[in-house]
C-alpha cells in the first residue's frame, strides 16, 4: 500500500503535468521542486516515507503547506519559511551577518513596560 506522501506526490506530478500543458519528465518536476531527480523517484517508488526537513520546506514552496499536514506538522510561519528557502543563495558573509543581527536581537533585554502613574 502507497503512503500518504507518495500519494501525494504523484498526486501533485500529475497536476503540475497538467499546469504545465502536457507530459514532463520526472527530472523536469525534480528541477522545478528544487530537489534532485534521484530523491524525487525515491519519493515516487516509496522507498522514503519521510522527506528531511529542508526537503519538507521546498516542496511547500512549491506545492502549498499540504505536504506538512500529512506529516501533523504546524506549517511554519510564512516569513520564516522564506528565510529558510531564501537562506541557501545567501552569501556565507550574509549568513553570518543574520545569525549575528538575531542573537543581538535575542540578548536584548525586554523594553520595560510604562511606569504607572506617579502621585
Amino acid at each position: 500500500m502507497k503512503s500518504k506522501f507518495t500519494t501525494f506526490i504523484e498526486r501533485k506530478y500529475l497536476e503540475w503535468q497538467l499546469k504545465t500543458g502536457g507530459r514532463q519528465s520526472i527530472q523536469a518536476f525534480a528541477t522545478y521542486l528544487g530537489v534532485s531527480q534521484p530523491l524525487l523517484s525515491t519519493w515516487l517508488n516509496g522507498s522514503t516515507k519521510t522527506p528531511s526537513p529542508t526537503s519538507l520546506y521546498k516542496l511547500a514552496q512549491k506545492l502549498g503547506n499540504e505536504v506538512f499536514e500529512l506529516f501533523d506538522i504546524v506549517p511554519p510561519d510564512p516569513l520564516l519559511n522564506y528565510i529558510i528557502t531564501s537562506w541557501d543563495r545567501l552569501s556565507q558573509e550574509n549568513q553570518h551577518a543574520i545569525r549575528e543581527k538575531v542573537e543581538l536581537y535575542l540578548s536584548e533585554k525586554p523594553k520595560a513596560s510604562h511606569e504607572t502613574d506617579q502621585a
